[in-house]
Order: C-alpha cells, then sequence, then structure tokens
C-alpha cells in the first residue's frame, strides 16, 4: 500500500502541476495576486487528491472489502487444498464434502472458512490459511494492475489503470499545450540569441518529458490489456514495470522539467574545472619559479668564473 500511495501521488502531482503550469502560462497576462477563492479550490484539491489516493490504495486491504479482492487463500501442508485455491475452486470442493450449497453464489470468505475448518475438525491441530490478498499476488507486494476476468479485483483495477490513463493524458496534453504556447510565444518576441537558447532549452525539456510518459506508459498499459484479454501471460514483467519502470519515470519528469540535472552537471563540471585549473597554475608557477631559480644559480655560477679569472690576468 504504500508503494500504492507513492506512485499514485507522484502522477496525481504531475498531472496536477502540469495542468497548472499550462493554465500559468496560457493566462501569463493576468492577476497573478493569490486570492482567497485560489487559495481554497488549491486545498480542496490536495485534499480530494489524498483521500483519492489513499481510499484507492487501502480499500483493497481492508476486510470488510475481502470479497471483492482477495484471491485465494493457501493452507500450508494441506493435500486437500493445493496452491492457493480460489473462491469458485473452495467451492467445489465443499459441495464434494456438504453436498449442494444453495446459496453458493452468495458464498462470503467468512462462511468458507467455517466450512472448510469444520472439514477438520477431527484434526486438534485445525487448519489454518493465509490469505492471497490484492497486495500479495506477486513476490512483492505490488499493486495488482493485471489481471483477467476471473479475478475478483478485475473491475477495481481496470477503473484505477483507466483512470492512471487519464492522468497520464492530462500531462501529456499540459506539456503539449505548454511546448505549442511556448514556441508561439518566442515566435512573436525578438529573435535573440539568448530568447532563442531559452526556447530551444523548454522546447527539449517538454519533449523529453511526453517521450518518458509515453514510453514508459503506453507498453504498461498494452501490456495489461493484452493480459486481461488472455493474449499475453505477462506475469513475468510484471515486476519491472511497477518496481522500474514508472517508479522512476514519476521521479524524473520533475528533475527533467526543473533542470536538476543539468544545474548538478554544470556545477560539478564547474568545481572540475575550477580545480583542474587552480592546479595547473600551481604547477605553472612552480615551474616558472624553478626556471627563474635555475637561471639566478647559473648567472651567480658565471660570475664567480669571471671573478676566479680577473686575477689570473
Amino acid at each position: 500500500a504504500t508503494a500504492s500511495i507513492g506512485s499514485l501521488t507522484s502522477l496525481f502531482t504531475m498531472a496536477l502541476l502540469s495542468s497548472y503550469r499550462f493554465y500559468s502560462i496560457r493566462h501569463v497576462f493576468a492577476s497573478r495576486s493569490v486570492t482567497r477563492k485560489s487559495a481554497a479550490c488549491m486545498i480542496v484539491t490536495l485534499v480530494a487528491m489524498g483521500t483519492c489516493v489513499t481510499v484507492i490504495s487501502f480499500v483493497p486491504i481492508m476486510g470488510r472489502y475481502e470479497n471483492y479482492f482477495l484471491n485465494g487463500i493457501f493452507y500450508p501442508g494441506n493435500l486437500l487444498f493445493v496452491g492457493a485455491p480460489s473462491k469458485s475452486q473452495h467451492i467445489e470442493v465443499l459441495e464434494v464434502y456438504y453436498g449442494r450449497l444453495s446459496s453458493k453464489n452468495r458464498l462470503q470468505w467468512n462462511a468458507i472458512r467455517e466450512l472448510v475448518g469444520g472439514m477438520f475438525t477431527h484434526d486438534t491441530t485445525g487448519i489454518h490459511g493465509n490469505d492471497m490478498s490484492f497486495y500479495g499476488n506477486a513476490g512483492v507486494c505490488v499493486f495488482k494492475y493485471f489481471v483477467t476476468p476471473n479475478d475478483p479485483q478485475h473491475v477495481f483495477s481496470l477503473a484505477v489503470l483507466t483512470f492512471n490513463t487519464i492522468l497520464c493524458g492530462v500531462v501529456v496534453m499540459s506539456y503539449t499545450g505548454i511546448y505549442l504556447l511556448s514556441r508561439q510565444t518566442m515566435g512573436s518576441l525578438s529573435s535573440s540569441r539568448d530568447s532563442g537558447a531559452r526556447g530551444s532549452g523548454l522546447e527539449r525539456k517538454i519533449s523529453l518529458i511526453i517521450l518518458t510518459d509515453f514510453l514508459s506508459w503506453m507498453p504498461f498499459i498494452g501490456l495489461c490489456v493484452l493480459h486481461y484479454l488472455e493474449v499475453y501471460d505477462g506475469t513475468p514483467h510484471y515486476e519491472l514495470f511497477s518496481l522500474l519502470v514508472l517508479p522512476v519515470n514519476s521521479v524524473i519528469n520533475p528533475i527533467i522539467y526543473d533542470d536538476t540535472i543539468g544545474s548538478v552537471v554544470r556545477w560539478t563540471r564547474d568545481k572540475v574545472v575550477g580545480v583542474v585549473s587552480a592546479r595547473v597554475t600551481t604547477i605553472q608557477n612552480e615551474l616558472n619559479m624553478s626556471r627563474k631559480g635555475s637561471g639566478m644559480v647559473k648567472k651567480e655560477k658565471s660570475t664567480d668564473c669571471d671573478s676566479a679569472l680577473i686575477p689570473l690576468l
């Protein structure tokens, strides 16, 4: 749930900031004073965003909603229930033991646990199962985007994926609008070298943001759709996307726009150049001093030789 909060918060924030930047650039000549109305709208938006992220992240692990998110139960060491049987697989075994269950379509997981426990009353230790919850479907606890029509949470996962796709679209459209408005603004201004350089730098940043979003989300969304349609099993690739590609893309977008990497590179370059220049200057000074010293020694020796030859003459 914590990883989902971080990923969703980053995506929400990127969508909010990109749309706000687009609005600000489009209304660049409007008043920039912060009014009570604008402050209240921002606070309401942030509260709504936090509530939405929290609900999306924590609803799947709330016990009262387990019938919509629990995939199965794993019984260690039990040979009757192999693996982590789903609800339908549990019902098949229970009907063999108890007979036909009249309300099997409305059978809840709590009732299934009680019926399974009743099958092992002769065992003093009973039977204990581990829930295969929404976040426990992979080797790591991540949000389950890869679902099939048989998964109980497929509606929830597809809804969240669709919502994330819309947010990603908002980011792409906002930065595309910023790109177009920036080109229009730069075209109307003087064609000086500085303004042209700033415009080219901004265009590169925005193009890079759009490209990273597209390359990160579009393959992932396509893979989710293929997995849902059972055309291709994308399970082996899930950890790569959910733990590396999407989080890194969410983190790197603000860095690209704010030119943090460029600033760090320039600062490092200036420091290295300064240290190297200072060292080269020191070496040159030492060489010059040594040359002057050797010249003075030669001059002194020449003077001594001349003074020694004078008596002989």
